[in-house]
């Protein structure tokens, strides 16, 4: 298998229209020399009208449209787009609108289809594996690749067990021949899928090349996937460190499972099982399918025929086990599963293959070419000195401003030197044994990170998002420097406001003006009466009310302007309706009289600020105005 960088997935990509170039934008206004084109003010106009109730002309929100224009440009001039808070918040959010363009879902759904499609059956193989000698170098390569014909040529005659254990380099061939077992879909690499789901049985395949080195494959059966099965297991657990314990637990495993067959039933014989968390469940296992359970255990429960059967005991890692079959059911339909298998794509090896298929689109959209003579010479550069990273850049140094491979895009060439190569191999970890697969995966992070930076030439509408959301956010700063935080901070504007306009603060239905006292008992009750008739003054009566609570709450105060349903104790005695006090308080004391108008400005804060913030807006923008030029153009 080639280089890839997984990494760089999150870079996925649409493929690119045929035209690179930027179509030259009309500007629809100009203030203070920023210009403002056509195709944001249609497509802010645009969106106003598809969201707004009542609609206005296109003349109505050009009028609208201007004074937005000219508090960004006063927030320009107080230089809140040059914050660095600004500019990452701007950044952040290119970065997440960008990427429904940037991801192609055609790979990733025609790969998700093809692992669905496959995972309908499962195959039973063995293999030969032969490593291939680090640095992986081409000499290296073909050395293990012959190994691997080798091997593939003795089994005209011989027995592929004996051939597994005589040449593969896996491991586990001495014990298991290189017999893999019943495998499925996204259980193994994915040439190494390709190369047993394209083989009929019997088929013997390869070399087949995977990160391990090479493959020969024989297909031992094929048959339809299993589905998945739901067991319930009783377990003995094993503990190496003491064999006279395990010795025990399988005595009492085997104990059980002749009871088990005397009639005792599976359910009753779960409390002595040492698994506790799923005793208590009825020794229920999670779901799974093929590949999703430790070898033992899956063989043996997919050898069950029928819902009840039980295993003889097994042995795992962990202990010794009986299973019982309690259900299986098919697997699920694409529309069911195609989340679930994306979502593995995108962590497997599968997500570097989807990648390329992406890079190989853009590269192709973007004029990507690569010098292949400068390749052939770096190569023997890398073969005579024996793959050494460090002497191969010495040799090379010279040549380190030769462009490798160039992208085209908008009319400008950018070229990908061997400077670049070089840099690259360190900081991935490659060496120069692997030009040309290095190449390979360094050009694609290049055309991804080009079409990350020029999106917006594909798709004038990110452009148009972002401003946006650039605008709005220096809109909303400006304004809160300029008009609300002012109008919500300045108290003596408020008052000024509020006695100017004293006729125009009034409500539609009166409200309650005056003080709630709830009272611990009678006695409470006349104390706060005595302070009420003597007091006057509400930050007194309120200080007076607090020392009564000096010792333990004996009475609890609010006083206010209510309206309607604001307050259930003054519903209550409006309404003449006996009081429900809560826990605690015997006593209510309810003064206070219906009011038509607010007595002060802080009675009606909420208008007056709106009103004040709206007589500030007034003002700043005839500044404005006569601050900044404004240029139509249509």
């Amino acid at each position: 298998m080639k280089l890839r960088n997984i990494i760089a997935i999150a870079a996925l990509t649409l493929p690119l229209s045929s035209a690179l170039g930027q179509t030259i934008d009309k500007p629809f206004m100009i203030v203070d020399g920023d210009t403002v084109t056509k195709s944001y003010f249609d497509y802010l106009y645009n969106k106003s009208q598809s969201a707004a109730d009542s609609k206005i002309t296109r003349e109505e929100y050009a009028s609208l449209f201007t004074d937005f224009r000219l508090k960004v440009a006063e927030a320009k001039a107080q230089g809140i787009d040059t914050t660095r808070t600004f500019k990452k918040d701007i950044s952040n959010y290119r970065d997440k609108i960008i990427e429904p363009y940037l991801f192609d879902t055609t790979a990733l759904n025609a790969m998700a289809r093809l692992e669905y499609e496959r995972s309908l059956e499962d195959i039973n193989a063995s293999h030969i594996l032969v490593k291939i000698a680090e640095p992986m170098s081409p000499k290296d390569t073909a050395l293990a690749y012959n190994k691997a014909e080798t091997a593939k040529r003795l089994l005209k005659h011989d027995v592929f067990d004996s051939v597994a254990v005589w040449m593969s380099d896996d491991p586990s061939a001495g014990r298991n021949f290189g017999r893999l077992g019943w495998t499925t879909a996204m259980q193994n690499v994915m040439d190494f899928e390709n190369a047993i789901y394209s083989a009929k049985k019997g088929d013997i395949v390869g070399p087949v090349r995977s990160n391990f080195g090479y493959h020969v494959i024989k297909i031992n059966d094929r048959r339809k996937t299993q589905g998945e099965i739901q067991i319930a297991h009783i377990m003995k657990a094993k503990n190496d460190s003491f064999p006279a314990i395990n010795e025990n637990a399988k005595k009492s495993i085997e104990d059980i499972y002749k009871r088990l067959q005397n009639g005792e039933k599976f359910e009753d014989l779960l409390k002595e099982s040492d698994d506790n968390m799923s005793a208590e469940n009825g020794g229920l296992l999670p779901w799974f399918g093929m590949g999703k359970m430790i070898d033992q255990i899956e063989s043996a429960a997919f050898a069950l025929k029928n819902i009840g059967d039980y295993s003889k005991p097994i042995e795992t890692p962990f202990g010794w086990h009986i299973l019982k079959l309690v259900d299986k059911r098919a697997l699920g339909d694409y529309n069911s599963r195609s989340d679930e298998i994306k979502s593995f794509i995108m962590r497997s090896d599968r997500a570097a293959i989807v990648f390329h298929e992406n890079a190989m689109k853009l590269k192709k959209n973007y004029g990507y070419s690569i010098d292949s003579k400068l390749m052939q010479k770096l190569n023997k550069t890398a073969e005579k000195v024996g793959y050494n990273d460090s002497l191969f850049k010495e040799k090379t140094k010279a040549q380190s401003n030769l462009p490798m491979a160039t992208f085209s895009f908008n009319g400008k060439k950018e070229q990908y030197t061997l400077a670049n190569l070089t840099s690259y191999i360190d900081r991935k970890n490659y060496t120069c044994a692997q030009l040309e697969d290095v190449l390979e995966a360094a050009t694609d992070d290049t055309v991804m990170h080009i079409n990350r930076r020029n999106i917006e030439m594909m798709h004038p509408e990110i452009s148009n998002m972002v401003n946006e959301y650039k605008d709005g956010i220096l809109l909303f700063e400006i304004s809160n420097r300029e008009i609300w935080a002012k109008a919500s901070q300045d108290t003596v504007g408020q008052k000024r406001v509020f006695e100017a306009n004293r006729d125009k603060y009034t409500w539609k239905e009166p409200r309650w003006r005056g003080r709630i006292v709830l009272c611990k008992d009678a006695a409470t009750e006349k104390k706060v009466n005595k302070i009420l008739s003597i007091e006057s003054d509400d930050e007194v009566i309120d200080n007076k009310l607090r020392e009564l609570n000096k010792n333990g709450t004996v009475v609890r105060s609010e006083r206010g302007l209510f309206a309607k349903g604001a307050n259930k104790y003054v519903d209550a005695v409006i309404q003449g309706e006996t009081l429900t006090l809560p826990y605690g308080f015997k006593k209510a004391i309810i003064k206070g009289e219906y009011v038509q108008k607010p007595a002060s400005y802080k009675e009606a804060r909420g208008q007056v600020i709106q009103d004040y913030q709206e007589k500030l807006e007034k003002e700043w923008l005839e500044k404005l105005r006569n601050k900044y030029k404004v240029i139509r153009f249509e």
